[in-house]
């Protein structure tokens, strides 16, 4: 059911409307590809960094302006993927089943 915003979905229950995804789901889970694609830009530009010999990034590089620039804009970007990620389960929690379980049966079959 859809709160006064027009979160939510209309397709509750079984048969052709619980198949078709609410345009406010399609809308979020384009947007919610949009966070992904930032954060993987963000954590690109963060892999270019040096690391040490265990694998971590040293201290004085972690000072640089640069990293800390790059740094902030991955965290930011992570929250925000985060807190979308929990509006998603929260309000299109049967929409999302549709489509993990499309993927699913589509890996078996092909």
């Amino acid at each position: 059911m859809k709160d006064a915003l027009g979160h939510g979905s209309d397709a509750h229950g079984s048969g052709i409307a619980a198949a078709v995804p609410s345009a406010a789901y399609v809308m979020h889970r384009e947007h919610n590809a949009k966070l992904n694609e930032i954060g993987k830009r963000y954590s690109d530009v963060l892999n270019q960094f040096p690391r040490g010999p265990t694998g971590l990034t040293p201290d004085h590089i972690k000072a640089t302006p640069e990293y800390r620039i790059a740094k902030a804009g991955f965290d930011q970007s992570f929250a925000a993927l985060r807190e979308h990620n929990g509006f998603m389960v929260k309000n299109f929690k049967s929409e999302m089943k549709i489509d993990r379980d499309a993927r699913r049966q589509a890996r078996m079959t092909g």
